[in-house]
């Protein structure tokens, strides 16, 4: 996300379509406009994040703010662009002006996105593929390390970049067949555990749920973070054959926040017609 041209011309419009502004919007407006350049200044090496705690930088705060600043701005520009062709009495101009204003955020849009084009063969490419490998802060599974849990971190060269796509067993004993494994899906059948402790080939992370289950029983298997970072799984000894599967489900934040959202969207599209619609009235009352 970045600034550019439509976004620059938008807010420069300001100046000029301030006047025209409904006065019960401009606190809001003024507020919005504030807190956007907040938001840019954070974004800059001029804000004191040198001083802040290290966990803000390390999760990426700075630069996740001009989102935050789109968000404010997004109001702000709307109503520049809006009062400023309001002011032309014809329905029809007033039409076109807004079909021309979004083919231009559009036009702006596609050559912005035209570096990031993939149509040339990444796999021919040696020179990319150079740059990938003896990249020291990307490992074999194309994670960031500060995405990964501090135990993968610390074993990023050494059981990290060794490990192999399967099921290890760390305790006990276990037979082990028939590994189905698709993206965050894992299934396989296990028999003959004794005091079994496994590692998935996963990394540790919360959202994943596993299951056990054979002919009578079906059990939720705790998981907890082995000590290479990767999932990890206790088997019953009272199980003697069964199929163990998991799969990733998401947190009970993360399935909230869905519903916050969904709900949330809802509310606005409902707002939106409703503001139209009355919109619409009061125009027609007064014209």
């Amino acid at each position: 996300m970045l600034f550019g041209v439509p976004i620059v011309a938008m807010l420069s419009i300001s100046i000029l379509a301030y006047r025209y502004i409904n006065s019960k919007y401009k606190d809001f407006y003024i507020i919005s406009f504030i807190l956007g350049f907040i938001c840019i200044f954070m974004c800059t090496k001029f804000f004191p994040w040198a001083y802040m705690p290290q966990i803000l930088t390390n999760i990426q705060f700075p630069w996740r703010l001009i989102g935050l600043a789109m968000f404010f701005f997004s109001f702000v520009m709307a109503v520049n662009v809006c009062e400023l062709i309001n002011q032309i009495n014809k329905e029809k101009i007033r039409t076109v002006i807004y079909i021309l204003v979004i083919l231009i955020i559009g036009i702006f849009t596609a050559f912005r996105l035209q570096k990031y084009n993939i149509a040339s063969d990444k796999l021919t490419d040696r020179e990319y593929e150079d740059i990938i490998i003896k990249n020291p802060f990307l490992s074999q599974f194309n994670l960031n390390r500060e995405y990964l849990p501090n135990k993968a971190n610390n074993k990023i060269s050494s059981y990290l970049k060794e490990r192999e796509d399967r099921v290890y067993i760390m305790q006990g004993d276990a037979t082990i067949k028939n590994e189905t494994k698709r993206s965050l899906y894992l299934s396989f059948n296990i028999s003959n555990a004794k005091n079994a402790v496994l590692e998935l080939p996963y990394i540790f992370y919360p959202g994943y749920r596993a299951e056990i289950t054979d002919n009578v029983n079906t059990k939720i298997l705790p998981i907890t973070e082995s000590d290479n970072g990767f999932l990890q799984i206790t088997i019953p000894d009272t199980f003697e054959n069964a199929k163990v599967t998991i799969q990733y489900t998401g947190t009970l934040l993360e399935k909230a926040s869905y519903i916050i959202s969904l709900v949330s969207l809802i509310i606005f599209i409902v707002y939106v017609v409703y503001y139209r619609k009355k919109f619409k009235e009061n125009y027609e009352r007064k014209n």
